[in-house]
């Protein structure tokens, strides 16, 4: 199997691909299917788990390795069918796959937009297929990865993950910040599909390279700037997980910002501290001297207004050559002036 990739931060049935509707073990829409697997794991039949589970490894082969290898929260072994029987009667987790069930119900809301979103994206990326979706509950072990499905991609979704006021991810917080409110904020279905798409379009895209500052920023205006074109209904504050007034403080400060970056050498810097300040989520830029009010991964901001300004001076561009640029050749020839609105 090639590389997996999860997301948490940072970060989804074998059948052929129809025009028509049908069910298949979840739910299809045109011909994106959508695995419930969560519906699966908690109906499990107790008098017969190892049976049941033997039947989801010819169902679900691929899925079913690396959940039960990398996500469930049971270890293989000896015990394994016995966990799993616990698991799936364990009246914490029942409680929290009856909160999935209130806030996603038949997932059609979230299945319509999922279809549309990877009709667009095959636009920009068309040798691609589109993904089999596999929804799933894991006590909050992981929030979606990617994996190589038998025919396509899989792309499995954590909904425990998305669930919104309905449940304080702040009180898992254990020191390591995965469950910080800057970033709990966004675990709702709002931001769904958008971390989704943004961890296909990641895969499509490959590895950074690179261990400058620039070649971070755009890696990741790239795949902003894919983002929007894929998601064109979909707020900035979303597509960037900022908040509204964070979007009007850097469109409103951008002159400054970039007159900071030029000052302090922040483009071409390799350490890995400020990198990281510059590109990875955080509740501010202080650490680097900022301003208070200076949201965190500025440099992902900047990053994605180098690559619009190129994109609208070169409209023809391939999405292959826009990926394929480096990133000193693409800010040169995008000719960005920063401008306050």
């Amino acid at each position: 199997m090639r590389k997996i990739f999860f997301g948490l931060l940072v970060i989804f049935l074998i059948a052929s691909c129809k025009s028509d509707e049908k069910k298949v073990g979840g739910t299809q829409l045109g011909d994106l299917e959508v695995i419930r697997f969560e519906d699966e794991l908690m109906g499990l039949d107790t008098t017969d788990v190892e049976g049941q589970f033997h039947e989801w490894e010819k169902k679900y082969p691929a899925f079913t390795e690396v959940f039960f290898q990398n996500v469930f929260p049971v270890e293989p072994g000896g015990n394994f069918y016995n966990g799993l029987r616990a698991f799936s009667r364990d009246t914490t987790m029942t409680a929290f796959y009856d909160l999935v069930k209130k806030e996603f119900g038949d997932f059609s809301e979230e299945t319509k937009a999922l279809n549309e979103a990877f009709e667009n994206a095959l636009k920009w990326f068309p040798m691609a297929k589109k993904p089999r979706i596999y929804t799933y509950i894991s006590a909050f072990a992981m929030q979606r990865f990617i994996f190589a499905d038998t025919d396509k991609d899989g792309i499995a979704i954590g909904l425990d993950m998305f669930l919104g006021d309905r449940f304080d991810y702040t009180i898992l917080e254990t020191g390591d910040n995965n469950f910080s409110r800057y970033l709990t904020r966004t675990y709702d279905k709002q931001h769904l599909v958008k971390k989704v798409i943004e961890s296909w379009i990641e895969d499509q895209m490959g590895l950074q390279q690179g261990d400058r500052a620039i070649d971070y920023m755009l890696y990741n205006g790239k795949k902003l700037y894919l983002l929007k074109q894929i998601l064109p209904e979909v707020q900035d504050s979303v597509l960037m997980e900022y908040t509204g007034s964070q979007v009007e403080y850097l469109d409103k400060y951008q002159k400054e910002m970039w007159a900071f970056y030029l000052e302090e050498q922040l483009f071409y810097t390799t350490d890995n501290y400020k990198i990281k300040r510059l590109v990875f989520p955080a509740p501010n830029s202080t650490a680097l001297q900022m301003p208070p009010g200076t949201p965190g991964q500025t440099g992902n901001y900047l990053g994605l207004k180098i690559v619009e300004s190129f994109m609208k001076r070169n409209p023809e561009i391939s999405t292959e050559q826009l990926l394929s640029m480096d990133a000193q050749n693409l800010l040169e020839q995008s000719k960005f002036k920063p401008s306050n609105r």
